[in-house]
This record gives C-alpha cells, sequence and structure tokens, in this order.
C-alpha cells in the first residue's frame, strides 16, 4: 500500500497503489480522509431530509439495500479498505455502509426524481449543466474534454486521484467523496469518459451502481468497448445520463435512458449537454428547453474553431471550454480533458496534466 499527493502544474492529485482491491482502499482512505467525511455527510443529509417523509424514507432504505448488495466482491473489499484506511488516519471510524452510499446516491436521487419525488431542500440545490465536447482532428488525433458543473457546495469533496492495483490498468479520476467510481476519466489505454447528468422521468430499474460499470469500463482498450460495458448484461443503465467516451482513434457520444443506449460518432467534432437530442425521446426530459441554448452554442463554436483552424488541439479545447458566460458557468467546478484536469475553473485555474 502506499499513498501520497502530488501536484501537476499547480493541481494536487493523490497517487494511491494497492496490491489488491482492499489494499487500493486502504491507500485511498489514508489520503482522502477529507473527502470521505465530506461524502459521507452529504449523504447522511440527503437521507434525513428524505427520512421527514415515511414513504420516500422506506424507498430510500430498499434502494440502499440492493444497490450496496450488488456491488461486486472486488469492490466491497475497496470499500472495507476505504474504511479501515479511514479509521487508521483519522482516529475515526465509518462503516463501509455508510462509506458505499457514496457510489449509489444518484442512483436514490434520480429514482426519486423521475417519480417526481424530492424531499425538502432538494429544490434549492443547483441544476447539474456540464458541457462535453470531442473532435476527431485530420491528422486522425482525438480532443475530448468537459466541464463539470454543479452546486460550488460540493467542492471540498472533489480530488482527482491515480490509482494503480496490480494487475489492472491504471486509472486517472475524478473522485467525489468516497464514491469508487466516477465517470471523468481516463486509463493508461487510452480510454477517457466524461459525463452529463439528465434529468428524466424514466425510472430504472435496480441494477448494479453506474460506479461498478465506470470502473469495469475503464479496464477496456477502446472506447466501444467502454461504451459497451457502461450497461449492464440486460443493456441497462442506472438513471438517465450522456457520455462521451474517446480512445487514440475515435470518440463516441453516448446518450442513454435506463433501458436504451444510442451512439453517435465524433464527425468530425460532437457537443453533448444534460439534455437528449433524439427527438422521440424528448418525451422523457424532466426540463425539456434545459441546456439548450448551451448545445447550440457549444456546437457552433465548436465547429467555428475546427474550421478555423483546421482541427482542435488540447490548448484550443481548454480555451473553449473558458468561454464566460455559457460555457465556463459560476458552477463550473472541475475541468477533464484526455490530456489536461484541474479542479476549478478553465477560465480561472491552471491545467495540471493527466499523467498518463
Amino acid at each position: 500500500m502506499k499513498f501520497e499527493w502530488r501536484e501537476s502544474n499547480h493541481q494536487p492529485y493523490l497517487y494511491a497503489e494497492g496490491e489488491d482491491h482492499y489494499d487500493l482502499g486502504v491507500a485511498k482512505g489514508h489520503g482522502l480522509r477529507k473527502q470521505i467525511e465530506f461524502g459521507v455527510g452529504r449523504c447522511k443529509a440527503y437521507l434525513r431530509r428524505v427520512g421527514s417523509s415515511p414513504q420516500m424514507a422506506a424507498i430510500a432504505e430498499e434502494l440502499i439495500r440492493h444497490y450496496r448488495t450488488a456491488i461486486p466482491e472486488e469492490y466491497q473489499e475497496e470499500l472495507r479498505g476505504l474504511s479501515d484506511g479511514y479509521a487508521a488516519e483519522s482516529g475515526l471510524y465509518i462503516g463501509p455502509d455508510e462509506i458505499a452510499l457514496n457510489s449509489c446516491l444518484l442512483e436514490i436521487t434520480s429514482y426519486f426524481r423521475s417519480l417526481e419525488m424530492e424531499p425538502p431542500g432538494a429544490a434549492t440545490v443547483p441544476a447539474e449543466g456540464c458541457t462535453d465536447f470531442a473532435s476527431v482532428n485530420p491528422d486522425g488525433s482525438v480532443v475530448h474534454g468537459q466541464n463539470y458543473d454543479a452546486s460550488p457546495a460540493i467542492v471540498p469533496g472533489n480530488s482527482y486521484v491515480w490509482q494503480h492495483v496490480k494487475g489492472e490498468q491504471d486509472l486517472f479520476m475524478l473522485h467525489t467523496g468516497a464514491s469508487i467510481g466516477w465517470p471523468i476519466a481516463k486509463n493508461e489505454a487510452g480510454v477517457a469518459m466524461t459525463v452529463s447528468y439528465v434529468r428524466s422521468n424514466v425510472t430504472a430499474d435496480k441494477m448494479v451502481p453506474r460506479a461498478v460499470l465506470v470502473r469495469r469500463a475503464m479496464q477496456c482498450e477502446t472506447a466501444a468497448e467502454a461504451a459497451a460495458a457502461m450497461c449492464d448484461e440486460k443493456g441497462r443503465s442506472p438513471f438517465s445520463y450522456n457520455l462521451i467516451i474517446s480512445d487514440k482513434k475515435e470518440a463516441f457520444g453516448v446518450q442513454q435512458t435506463p433501458f436504451e443506449r444510442r451512439l453517435q460518432k465524433a464527425a468530425p467534432t460532437l457537443v453533448q449537454s444534460n439534455r437528449y437530442e433524439y427527438p422521440d425521446w424528448q418525451q422523457y426530459l424532466l426540463r425539456k428547453s434545459y441546456s439548450k441554448r448551451r448545445q447550440l452554442y457549444a456546437e457552433q463554436l465548436m465547429a467555428d474553431w475546427y474550421k478555423r483552424f483546421d482541427g482542435i488541439t488540447d490548448g484550443d479545447l481548454l480555451e473553449i471550454m473558458a468561454d464566460k458566460p455559457i460555457i465556463c458557468r459560476e458552477k463550473t467546478i472541475s475541468f477533464f480533458t484526455r490530456e489536461s484536469f484541474g479542479i476549478g475553473n478553465p477560465a480561472d485555474q491552471p491545467a495540471g496534466r493527466v499523467p498518463f
């Protein structure tokens, strides 16, 4: 087990190494003590609000029980390691069950949103507003990245982590609290993934959490394989979201309802945000006009830049992502590309370099 905080161009990230998943969990539990405390506290606060309604409390209890047991054994071991590493670092105890909540909180909140049942106070939380970009250039190079937009209040729970497990691909990923998998990541094979959350009225089946799908997908060696891995064996997703997944040769836009996935290649550019663009999927959107202006503006900006410079570089993409106020917004709290990363926003923060 090894962990240490490192820095790239003033952007900190944790390096965590383990012989196995438990060992990796211990390393992250040591290094991410403050982030784990924050993430677990946020989950508890949400469940306290849910608990004000007996009906919602009963549903939440059933969902938590399912998602906790649906996590495969190797990641159960990682949760135990997170708990033990946190205890060793802090002198306090947070059990694996509490830590596991961070890996299925969005499944629970999305379930209630799809039924238009949200606990008191939830409506005051700013809506997500991520914008994802990709370009396949004339020279064959692939550029891909996103602004991650959410409430600035969650920043203390976020960090980038380079994790190494013996026998698996190295992974560089945004960590949110104690979640074991977040779809803002790149592996050493060159597969990268970014995400935009979609508020929909489609209620998902209970299945494995998205965090587990992310970890499986990020062991793939091509974007196409990773896109397929983001569904379970029945083709389901645990809630509604869009992805862009790229490798060294191509990039796919992936739009997902809980029961269907549609792919679109970057040809040559691609933009996705927090909405479905397919006409027959508009019926699934809880907010049909949300992000439309940002989507159209970003598409035009991307196309104009590509035409003017005959392609887009990583530096160009960072400039596009820094465009205020529509792309780079007040609640842009993190940014990530195939080559760069940062906590904060790309207009005001230096970009670190992804270590592989």
